[in-house]
């Protein structure tokens, strides 16, 4: 009974043309019948009902509102139908980005990780549930990802996270001591970015680096240091 340019053309018509005819008539059986019956579900409800569909090689994100006369009978339903098929293939692309860059991480020795801004962790990669003992149902309990490194550590980190997401160049890692499940602590060094969404900082990614077999060479590199020069002063032969 009604609508406007905008609704008209995407239906192939004018306004003037469109008026008149049968909405139904212009969908496929199946995409009609979905519509037909979220009407219902508006009008039974009462209340407004949203959702997306797919109308051959088109995406739609579609609110159906119930309108009532003065003695609350059903007399029609307002459409808003906005056009969304290009925010599907971006969608799309994405996913499959993500998929791709979560398979690559999993791969990798060190452990990969994103945090939010509130510091809760929002993804890590397969090594990181070995490194830290935990299991996948156990990172929901998890106050922060701050709570993954000694409480004398957090402090200094979340300090570091905010000057990241303010786009503070810090040029590279920060060594902290990581905390696992059952209690064992660990020399790590943390590399991270932020994660930006239309050029706002929304999250970091990082990758954090073991330093426990690093940390081990080199005390065994100052241990025989120490012992070639106890071998040098002890000698009789002069060195130089």
């Amino acid at each position: 009974i009604a609508c406007n340019e905008s609704g008209a053309q995407r239906l192939g018509k004018t306004v003037e043309t469109a008026i008149g005819t049968v909405l139904r008539g212009y969908f496929p059986d199946e995409a009609s019948e979905k519509r037909r019956l979220k009407g219902m579900e508006a009008i039974q409800s009462k209340q407004a009902v949203s959702f997306d569909d797919q109308v051959e090689e088109k995406w739609y994100s579609n609110s159906l509102f119930p309108i009532f006369d003065q003695e609350d009978k059903p007399i029609g339903l307002a459409i808003y139908g906005i056009d969304i098929t290009e925010y599907k293939h971006a969608l799309d692309a994405l996913t499959k980005s993500e998929e791709k860059y979560r398979q690559l991480a999993d791969l990798l020795p060190q452990v990969v990780f994103e945090i939010d801004i509130e510091g809760n962790l929002t993804f890590a990669n397969r090594i990181a549930f070995d490194f830290f003992g935990y299991d996948r149902s156990d990172f929901k309990d998890i106050p922060s990802a701050l709570h993954m490194l000694i409480p004398e550590d957090r402090e200094r980190a979340y300090r570091n996270i905010q000057k990241t997401l303010k786009g503070e160049q810090q040029y590279g890692g920060s060594e902290y001591t990581a905390l696992t499940k059952d209690g064992s602590t660990y020399p790590v060094m943390l590399y991270s970015n932020p994660v930006m969404s239309d050029g706002i900082a929304v999250g970091l990614r990082g990758v954090m680096v073991d330093l426990a077999e690093i940390k081990r060479s080199e005390e065994a590199l100052r241990e025989n240091q120490i012992l070639l020069q106890n071998i040098l002063t002890a000698s009789s032969v002069g060195i130089a």
